[in-house]
């Protein structure tokens, strides 16, 4: 598997603005420079509306950077405040969490933030990459060729012209959304589907999950292992510790 780019690492922190802001605690004006000089953002937020307004839009600060423990320069895309919670934006959900960390860090002292434990309790990932694998995702789902086959014959059928052999364009993976827990509906689900402008052969797809961007990859290059296996080897892959035959007659008897 080859990553041609990580598009998005998002982190959702839910908490209350006052909890992070406390009323008469911070003046604004005075404390967006200071935003801006540590930060090094190319776009302000827009105080020229009410502020009970700018909240619920979110105040959004665009195209940042900071300097991680490495000394090294990591690009924010966004900070946005809204009225119940924080999103941080960059291109892995690593250099976000570092992001967070600078900014309770920095913060309290320079711009009178207050950092409460109840930011750190609950928290949401998005993940977005694009990869390509080396093969198509079709050989995760063998058993629907033959239903490829027939909708691509009903296709031609239908319509009285020739088309191309028939792909799986999606491969969506979610939770019974009825029956979970309120504060996980806005998880995204982990969707991997074909890339635009691209042709099937490529096998280029843009993958999204609710997860950190490492547990993301991590799953991305087990598919990949499960892609490029043949069958036996899959079963072991998916199953640790899984002997085929060949191991089992040379397993010794007790």
């Amino acid at each position: 598997m080859k990553i041609i780019s990580r598009r998005t690492g998002r982190i959702l922190l839910f908490m209350n603005a006052d909890e992070l802001i406390p009323a008469g605690s911070i003046y604004i004006p005075d404390a967006l420079p200071l935003l801006m000089e540590r930060y090094s953002f190319s776009l302000p937020p827009n105080l020229s509306t009410p502020w009970n307004q700018v909240l619920e839009q979110g105040l959004k600060f665009e195209l940042g950077k900071f300097k991680g423990r490495d000394n090294k320069d990591n690009l924010v895309e966004d900070l946005t405040v809204y009225n119940n919670g924080i999103v941080v934006t960059a291109e892995s959900t690593d250099i976000a969490q570092a992001f967070i960390d600078d900014l309770f860090e920095w913060g309290p002292e320079a711009i009178g933030l207050r950092v409460a434990k109840s930011a750190f309790a609950f928290r949401a990932f998005l993940s977005e990459i694009v990869v390509e694998f080396s093969s198509s995702v079709d050989g995760a789902v063998t058993q629907l060729t033959t239903l490829l086959d027939k909708f691509r014959s009903s296709l031609v059928r239908n319509y009285e012209a020739e088309f191309p052999a028939i792909s799986v364009a999606a491969l969506k993976l979610d939770y019974e959304r009825a029956i979970a827990p309120l504060a996980f509906q806005s998880l995204a689900v982990f969707n991997i589907e074909r890339r635009l402008n691209h042709r099937f052969a490529e096998n280029v797809y843009l993958c999204q999950a609710p997860l950190p961007t490492a547990d993301h990859i991590e799953i991305l290059e087990q598919l990949e292992i499960l892609l490029t296996a043949d069958m036996t080897d899959a079963v072991r892959i998916a199953k640790p510790g899984t002997l085929n035959r060949s191991q089992r007659r040379k397993r010794p008897r007790p």
